[in-house]
């Protein structure tokens, strides 16, 4: 069972406890405070004679000044957080006791108006941003335009297109040169251009031109199971053009024991024609061709 001074002894010591607590307080704060006179001993006959009159009075005539009834005294730098904390209490009573809402939908109101603000400069941005991304993308559309029409794109293209869109401002008649420049400068001037105009010209015509060309798979199906196709890839070679690469080749088995010759072949598109290829074929070698298919044509 559980004695009576144990009890006392475990309420004295929490009551420790609490004087640290209020000791940090004093540290964190900087507040001043006065604390009673405090022990830890634990029985119950030294708290009584501690808390006796005698004993107070005793105590009294010793320090010579009475401890406070307060735990510690207010100082003057404390009137601040006073009143912040008497404003919070004020708003926090005026919110509880607004029955109508109105406090709420103040605050509510001023919220909303400022997120509306930012959400209209946010939109007002994005619609500038959209505008530019539009722009890009017409100006790109343009060059790309201009490219698939055949036409080579270089930096002095772009400048003068660019320049003919936005014209400088005419120079008045009235403005006299600085320099003093005559017209024998000038047909000088245009004289050169000229020369250089005519040699980048010829220089041009010399460069030879891109050939188009294309790689072509071609499925060639023998009659039968029969048909010798090492000999059928020979007579299928020996068809030559001016523009025409015979490739690798290759047996792919169809059915029933039945291969078709797959082979590849290269052709110059201004020289060769792939219909009349696939006919010569069909045609030269029909005792062994049943047929041509295009598996793949592609450009290079």
């Amino acid at each position: 069972m559980v004695s009576v001074e144990s009890l006392l002894s475990e309420v004295t010591t929490l009551f420790g406890y609490q004087l640290t607590l209020r000791a940090a307080d004093e540290l964190f704060f900087g507040d001043k405070m006065l604390y009673h006179y405090h022990s830890n001993d634990g029985s119950k006959k030294g708290i009584s004679d501690r808390s006796s009159p005698n004993c107070m009075n005793k105590r009294r005539n010793q320090e010579g000044k009475c401890p406070s009834n307060s735990m510690h005294e207010k100082p003057d730098g404390s009137d601040g957080l006073r009143d912040a904390i008497a404003n919070a209490r004020k708003t926090l009573k005026r919110a509880l006791d607004d029955t109508s809402g109105s406090f709420l939908e103040d605050l509510a109101g001023n919220a909303l108006a400022k997120l509306t603000g930012e959400v209209v400069a946010l939109k007002k941005v994005s619609d500038e941003m959209r505008n530019e991304i539009q722009k890009l993308r017409e100006d790109f559309q343009k060059i790309l335009n201009y490219a698939h029409q055949g036409h080579e794109i270089s930096l002095p293209a772009l400048i003068k297109e660019s320049s003919e869109i936005q014209k400088p401002l005419e120079v008045s008649k009235e403005d006299f040169d600085l320099f003093e420049s005559s017209d024998e400068d000038d047909a000088e001037k245009e004289r050169i251009k000229q020369e250089r105009l005519k040699a980048y010209a010829e220089k041009k015509a010399k460069k030879p031109g891109c050939i188009a060309k294309s790689s072509i798979i071609l499925d060639v199906k023998p009659w039968d199971d029969t048909t010798d196709m090492q000999e059928m890839e020979k007579f299928v070679r020996r068809i030559e053009k001016d523009g025409l690469v015979w490739g690798a080749a290759k047996l792919i088995p169809l059915a029933y024991g039945i291969k078709v010759l797959q082979i590849i072949c290269v052709v110059e598109d201004e020289k060769v024609s792939v219909d009349d290829l696939i006919e010569q074929i069909t045609e030269e070698v029909s005792d062994h061709v049943q047929s041509v298919d295009i598996v793949a044509f592609n450009k290079i």
